[in-house]
C-alpha cells in the first residue's frame, strides 16, 4: 500500500518510506560451505551497495566492505547494533525501523530517504528489505541491501538551480560547439534546446562580429581562465529573430574527460540600459532644474560640508560661481544661529527620509544678514540609506518687512481701539472660526483669550433687554449699525455701537462676516446732556413772549424759530426751517445780493458781517399774509466771530401796520 506522497505504508496506513514496492518473501536457502565462501567473496567485492542481513528484530548479523565506507561502522563497531542506528531522529521517534520490518515480513519493501552515517552526516539512501524464511516458511530474518544516492540527488537540485538561473548559461564544448543551455538562454534567445546543441556558439553573436569573436574564443582556449563580467558596453547579443540586444558576459572554463568545456553567463542589458537612460535624462532634467531655478539651492554631506549650490543661491548671498562646494553650512549662517542649526542638522539626521522647514538668517558675504527660508530633507543613496541632505533656500526678505509692518500695524490698531474704546471681530462663515481684537475684550472687562472668542460671549453681556432684540445674523446688503448696553466682567456699564456688514467676493461668495464694537458711553452721555440744554434753552426762548427769536447756520438757513415768530409773522416752525433768512428779512436779500461779501460768500449779511457783530438796526420783515412789519432786528454770532456756527436774530416790532420801505441803509438804532 502507498499514502498520496507514494511513500509506503502497511495495512494500518503507517508510512514506511518515499517510496516501497512488496514482493513475497522468499525461503532462505542454505548454502554449502564452498558456496557460502564465494558469496562472501562477491559481496565484499561490490562497492555500491552495502548488504547487510538482520535477525528477525532488526540486529545486525553480517556486513560487507560497502556498508564500512557508506556508513563509517566496521563490523565490529556495528554487528549486534539495531538497524535503527541508521535513522535520523525524527524516523527513530516515529517508529520506522519497526514499521518496515513488520512490512518486510510479508514481502521486499523498497525505501528512499535520509539515512546517519557514524559521524553524524546524512545521506539520501536507497533501501531494499527482503525476508529471509527457511523451507517451513518461518521468518529467519532479513537482507537489506543499501545504496548512497546523495549525488544523484544533488545533481538533480543542481540542475534545477541551473535551469532556474536568472542568467542565461551556456555549455560550450573546446570546438566552439554549443552542449548544454538552461531554460533561461532559451527564453533570452527564442530558440529551443534541441535547436541550439550541437550549433556553434557564434549563432548568438551578430553577424559583422562572428569572425572576430571565433578568434576571441580560440584565444580564450588556449589559456583558460575564469573571467568576470565583461566591463565592455558594446557586447551585442542575436535572437533566433535576428534582433539584436546589449549582453554583458563571463566565462569560466572546466576540465572534463571529454576536454575543457566553457560555461558562458549571458546577462541581458536591455532592461539596465533603458533604466541608465531614464536616469541620464532624469540627472539632464534636475541639473537643469537645478541650475536654472529661482530659489537657492545646496546639497550637502551628512557632516554639513557643502557638495554643491545652484547660481540663485550663489547670487542670493554674493558668492562667485564654484567658491561655496566644501565650506560647510555653518559658514553660510549668521553666528546667532549656529546652535539652532546644528540642533536642526542632527535632529534631521535622527530621522528616517526627515523634512524641516526653518526660517533662518543667512550670512552674505560681505557680513550682512539675509532672512530666508529653508526647507531641508535627506536623500538616500544608492544603497536605500540616508547619505546627504538638500535644502532649499529663499529669500524671506519681503516677508520679513511684511510682518513687521503687520506688526507695526497691529500695534497701532491696538493703540488706537484703547484710546477710543474700539473693539473688532471678523467671523469665516465657511470654516467657523472667528477672531476678535483685544480691544473687543477690553471692551468686555476681560483680559485677550479669557473667554471664547464667539456671538455666545458676547450676548452674556449684554443687557437682558437688548440681548433679546439682537439680531442673530449678520445681514445681507449693507452694512448695519445699532447701539447696546453691556456689562463687563468687571462690572462696567457701558454703551456700546456695533456695526455688521459680509465681506463679498465679486462672484457672490461671503468671504467673512466683519463689524467693529464702539464705547459711545461718553458720547451718548453728552447727547443727552446737549438734548436737555437745547429743551432748556428753546424754553428759554419760548418764554420770551415780547421777541421773535431765530437761529440760522453760517449759510443762512434757518435752523430754528420760537412761538415769538409764530405770534409775530403767523408762520408755523415748518414753514420757515431749511429755507434762507431773506425769506423774511427784505434786507438780509439785498445785503447778499449786493454786498462785496465775506470770503467765500458766506453768511446771511456779508456786507455787514465785516463791520463786526453784534449789531442792531431797524429792518422790515415779511409775515405770512403778505405784510411788510417794521422790527427792531439784533443780529450775533454763534460762537467764534470770525468764524461762526452760525448766527442768532432777536427781532421786536416797532408797530402792527405796514410799514414804508426801508432799507439796509436804515439808521441804527440809539444805543444798539
Amino acid at each position: 500500500m502507498a499514502d498520496a506522497g507514494g511513500r509506503a505504508t502497511d495495512p494500518s496506513g503507517v508510512r514506511l518510506g518515499r517510496l516501497a514496492v512488496a514482493r513475497p518473501r522468499s525461503p532462505l536457502v542454505t548454502a554449502a560451505p564452498a558456496a557460502e565462501s564465494r558469496l562472501r567473496l562477491l559481496l565484499d567485492g561490490t562497492t555500491d551497495h552495502a548488504i547487510v542481513t538482520l535477525g528477525p528484530q532488526g540486529m545486525v548479523l553480517t556486513w560487507n566492505a560497502a556498508a564500512q565506507r557508506i556508513t563509517g561502522y566496521s563490523t565490529e563497531e556495528i554487528v549486534g547494533q539495531h538497524m535503527s542506528v541508521f535513522h535520523t531522529p525524527e524516523d527513530i521517534a516515529s517508529g520506522v525501523a519497526r514499521h518496515t520490518l513488520e512490512a518486510a515480513a510479508r514481502g521486499t519493501v523498497e525505501d528512499e530517504g535520509w539515512r546517519v552515517r557514524k559521524d553524524g552526516t546524512r545521506f539520501w539512501a536507497g533501501v531494499a528489505v527482503t525476508p529471509l524464511t527457511d523451507r517451513t516458511g518461518r521468518l529467519r530474518g532479513f537482507t537489506q541491501v543499501t545504496r548512497d544516492l546523495t549525488e544523484r540527488i544533488l545533481g538533480q537540485d543542481l540542475l534545477a538551480v541551473f535551469d532556474a538561473a536568472s542568467d542565461a548559461i551556456i555549455g560550450v564544448a573546446g570546438s566552439g560547439l554549443i552542449i548544454s543551455l538552461n531554460a533561461t538562454a532559451e527564453r533570452m534567445f527564442g530558440y529551443a534546446k534541441a535547436e541550439l546543441v550541437g550549433r556553434m556558439i557564434e549563432v548568438h553573436v551578430p553577424g559583422a562580429d562572428r569572425r572576430a569573436h571565433a578568434a576571441h574564443r580560440d584565444a580564450y582556449l588556449r589559456h583558460p581562465t575564469a573571467r568576470p563580467m565583461s566591463a565592455r558596453t558594446d557586447l551585442r547579443g542575436v535572437r533566433k529573430d535576428g534582433t539584436e540586444f546589449p549582453v554583458e558576459v563571463s566565462l569560466a572554463s572546466i576540465d572534463t574527460p571529454r576536454g575543457v568545456v566553457v560555461a558562458a553567463t549571458v546577462r541581458d542589458l536591455t532592461e539596465r540600459r533603458r533604466a541608465e537612460a531614464a536616469l541620464r535624462a532624469a540627472d539632464e532634467r534636475f541639473f537643469s532644474l537645478f541650475r536654472q531655478a529661482p530659489v537657492g539651492i545646496v546639497e550637502a554631506d551628512l557632516d554639513g560640508v557643502i557638495i554643491e549650490v545652484n547660481p540663485a543661491l550663489e547670487r542670493l548671498l554674493g558668492y562667485p560661481p564654484g567658491e561655496l562646494p566644501g565650506h560647510r553650512l555653518q559658514d553660510l549662517v549668521a553666528p546667532s544661529e549656529h546652535r539652532q542649526q546644528a540642533a536642526d542638522l542632527a535632529r534631521l539626521r535622527g530621522t528616517d527620509g526627515g523634512l524641516y522647514e526653518v526660517e533662518r538668517l543667512m550670512l552674505h558675504r560681505y557680513g550682512r544678514t539675509v532672512p530666508t527660508l529653508v526647507t531641508a530633507a535627506l536623500v538616500r543613496g544608492p544603497g536605500g540609506a540616508s547619505d546627504r541632505l538638500v535644502g532649499f533656500i529663499v529669500d524671506n526678505s519681503e516677508r520679513v518687512r511684511a510682518r513687521a509692518e503687520l506688526e507695526r500695524g497691529r500695534a497701532l490698531l491696538e493703540s488706537a481701539e484703547r484710546m477710543v474704546g474700539l473693539g473688532s471681530w471678523e467671523r469665516d462663515p465657511e470654516a467657523g472660526g472667528e477672531r476678535w481684537s483685544d480691544g473687543l475684550y477690553r471692551l468686555l472687562g476681560l483680559e485677550p483669550g479669557d473667554a471664547e472668542a464667539c456671538g455666545a460671549t458676547l450676548l452674556a453681556h449684554l443687557d437682558p433687554a437688548d440681548r433679546a432684540a439682537f439680531p442673530a445674523d449678520v445681514p445681507e446688503g449693507p452694512a448695519e449699525s445699532f447701539d447696546v448696553r453691556l456689562t463687563g466682567a468687571d462690572g462696567v456699564q457701558r454703551v456700546v455701537s456695533i456695526r455688521r456688514e459680509r465681506d463679498v467676493e465679486p462672484g457672490g461668495r461671503v468671504r467673512r462676516h466683519r463689524g467693529t464694537v464702539l464705547d459711545v458711553t461718553r458720547t451718548r452721555t453728552l447727547e443727552r446732556i446737549l438734548r436737555e440744554a437745547l429743551d432748556l434753552y428753546a424754553g428759554l426762548l419760548d418764554a420770551a413772549t415780547q421777541q421773535a427769536v431765530i437761529t440760522t447756520d453760517r449759510q443762512g438757513r434757518i435752523t430754528f424759530v420760537n412761538e415769538g415768530v409764530q405770534r409775530m409773522l403767523g408762520y408755523a416752525v415748518d414753514d420757515l426751517v431749511g429755507r434762507g433768512l431773506e425769506a423774511l428779512v427784505e434786507e438780509a436779500g439785498a445785503e447778499a445780493a449786493n454786498g462785496p461779501g465775506r470770503p467765500g460768500g458766506e453768511g446771511p449779511f456779508p456786507g455787514i458781517a465785516r463791520a463786526g457783530l453784534p449789531i442792531t438796526r431797524e429792518w422790515t420783515c415779511r409775515t405770512r399774509d403778505g405784510e411788510r412789519l417794521p422790527v427792531v432786528l439784533t443780529l450775533a454770532a454763534i460762537g467764534d466771530p470770525a468764524d461762526p456756527a452760525g448766527f442768532i436774530c432777536m427781532a421786536t416790532a416797532l408797530s402792527r401796520g405796514p410799514a414804508g420801505p426801508a432799507g439796509p441803509g436804515a439808521a441804527p438804532v440809539p444805543g444798539g
